[in-house]
Formats: structure tokens, C-alpha cells, sequence
């Protein structure tokens, strides 16, 4: 009996403790995955309109560069770069520090050159850290590339908020846990010790045995259907129509007295 508790506890800790893990893991995998997916396919769009305004030059130079993107909206992008066929950045968003005249070597850039749309994400630091390129053609050669990085910490704030209250949600959890096992341990001793667990007729002074501290003392050696565990569980059965009545007429006087 002994070791069966012992397993039945630690099965029971084992369930407590995926639940937990599963719920600090899982919706912030799938949240994070999602932004992903949002980041690529906004990226990608604000990309091709760029790319889009640029396949009409035979050769990309910085001025036809600067003129062509003069009339495209704002996109919000933290910086975007165009380079040529080279590699050399012939615009640069970035006001301190510009790489325009410089070779840029990034990857999405080199993949954007050889021909292929590139992309990546990372979440760090508190940011979403978004880059793509796409190649910029003329006449199906490739003359350059567009470049766009996007640093995001509003969605990232939203996702750590998430996690914040994920792990609040948790420590709740593990603490209702943590008080229900001590309540129906403690608690049941103490009615135990208090009440006297003699199976006596209720007396204002005389000791007595409570309808649960009967079920919790009796059920570990009362035979499986035996008459001593039917009347435990009739025990429990009626345990439960008084708890159903309470509630009942609490709810009733609740609502009575919101409609008086």
C-alpha cells in the first residue's frame, strides 16, 4: 500500500510538472513562430514594392537609385539598403554611419545575388530582429539586390507580457496544488485530532467522526466491494448532496439580492 501511494504521489508530480512545462512552452513557441510568419510576409511585400520600382533600370547607379525610391512609401523598416550586381551599397537609409560606396556581404544579400529570396528572424534581447533581400532584375539578369531590416520591441513586449503572465499562471497553479495537498492532508488531521474520531452520536462534549475524516481514514483497508466500502462511498454520495444544496442556496440568495 505504502509504495503504491509513493507512486501514485510521484505520478502525480510528474503530471503537475509537464502540465507546467507544456503551458511555459508551447503557446510561446507557437506565438513566436506566428510573428515569424507575420515578419516574413510583411518584410517580403514592403521588399518586392522596392524591387518592384527598380527592374525598370538597365543599371543601377546611386542617383537612379535614390530617385526611383524618392516616390516609395514610408515603410517603417528600420533600415534598408540596395547594393549592385558587386555587392556595393548604393543606398543606405541609415543617416550616421552610411555604407553607401562599401561592399556588404551579409547573407541575405549574397543569396539575393545569386538569385534567391532570403529571410531570417530572431527573437533576443527583447527585440524581433527581421531581415530579407530579393535580387532586382533586368531583362532576367541580375543587376543588385534590396536589403530590408526591421528592429521590432512591440511585439516582442507582447510576447514577453505573455510569458510573464504564463509564468504567473504557473506559480498559481503550483501553489492551488501545493494548499490542496496540504488542505486535504492537514486539514483532515486536524478534524481528526480535534473532533475526537470516536464514531459516536453527536453530542454537544462527547468526541466524534465527521463524514470525511470516515472516508479518509476507513478507505485504505476497506475491501474492494465489501459493505464497508459501499457505505464509504454512500458516505461521499451524501457529502456531495450537501455541498449541492449549499451551493443551490447560496446562488439562490445571491441572485435575490442583486434583483432586490
Amino acid at each position: 500500500m505504502d509504495s503504491l501511494r509513493v507512486k501514485f504521489c510521484l505520478s502525480y508530480i510528474l503530471i503537475i510538472t509537464a502540465v507546467l512545462v507544456l503551458l511555459n512552452t508551447y503557446p510561446l513557441l507557437v506565438s513566436q513562430d506566428l510573428v515569424f510568419r507575420s515578419k516574413e510576409t510583411t518584410l517580403q511585400s514592403s521588399v518586392s514594392v522596392m524591387v518592384n520600382s527598380l527592374s525598370g533600370l538597365n543599371r543601377l547607379t546611386e542617383e537612379n537609385v535614390t530617385e526611383a525610391l524618392a516616390v516609395v512609401e514610408e515603410t517603417g523598416l528600420s533600415r534598408i539598403l540596395v547594393t549592385d550586381g558587386a555587392g556595393r551599397v548604393l543606398y543606405d537609409t541609415r543617416e550616421t554611419g552610411s555604407a553607401v560606396g562599401k561592399y556588404t556581404f551579409y547573407s541575405e544579400i549574397v543569396q539575393a545575388l545569386e538569385g534567391y529570396d532570403a529571410f531570417s528572424c530572431s527573437y533576443r534581447d527583447g527585440a524581433f530582429r527581421s531581415r530579407t533581400a530579393s535580387p532586382v532584375l533586368y531583362q532576367n539578369r541580375i543587376i543588385g539586390a534590396v536589403y530590408a531590416y526591421e528592429y521590432d520591441t512591440e511585439q516582442a513586449a507582447l510576447l514577453e507580457g505573455l510569458q510573464s503572465n504564463l509564468l504567473k499562471l504557473s506559480a498559481g497553479i503550483a501553489a492551488a496544488v501545493v494548499l490542496g495537498v496540504g488542505r486535504a492532508i492537514g486539514e483532515a488531521m486536524a478534524i481528526i485530532m480535534v473532533a475526537g474520531n470516536v464514531a459516536n452520536m453527536p453530542g454537544l462534549l462527547t468526541p466524534v467522526r465527521f463524514l470525511t475524516t470516515a472516508i479518509a481514514s476507513e478507505m485504505s483497508y476497506a475491501s474492494v466491494g465489501s459493505l464497508h466500502r459501499n457505505a464509504l462511498f454512500s458516505i461521499g454520495l451524501v457529502l456531495f448532496l450537501f455541498i449541492m444544496l449549499i451551493n443551490v442556496f447560496l446562488n439562490g440568495c445571491v441572485t435575490n439580492r442583486k434583483e432586490g
